[in-house]
Formats: structure tokens, C-alpha cells, sequence
């Protein structure tokens, strides 16, 4: 919880093709909305990040490893 109260969500993803990437695809939306635009990230792959364009750069964390 932050000290506002509301919660943060990290999703944190070794793949996101397929499967991971469509689940993600349905539920961030819904988390944007219920938490606020700064209280849900996605650490991937910086390689496979193209794969959520359509949300804001700074939901979207890149992993170098």
C-alpha cells in the first residue's frame, strides 16, 4: 500500500508473447483505472516491450538481462 492508501502492482514477465501479453492486455487497463496511472508497472524485456504500445512508456519497466 502506498501511504495514500491505494495499492501498487508490479507485473513481471520473463516472455510476453502469447499468452502473457494478451492477459496483460486485458487486465492493465482495469488496474489503471481502480489504482491510477502511476501505481501499475510491467518489468519484460526491453526487447519485447512493443508488445504493450498501447500502454503509456512509464507503465512499462525494460528488463536488460
Amino acid at each position: 500500500m502506498t501511504s495514500s492508501g491505494s495499492a501498487r502492482v508490479l507485473h513481471i514477465a520473463e516472455t510476453l508473447r502469447g499468452g502473457p501479453a494478451s492477459y496483460l492486455e486485458e487486465i492493465i487497463p482495469h488496474q489503471i483505472d481502480a489504482l491510477g496511472p502511476h501505481n501499475v508497472r510491467v518489468l519484460a524485456p526491453a526487447t519485447q516491450l512493443s508488445e504493450l504500445s498501447a500502454f503509456p512508456q512509464h507503465v512499462l519497466l525494460p528488463s536488460h538481462s
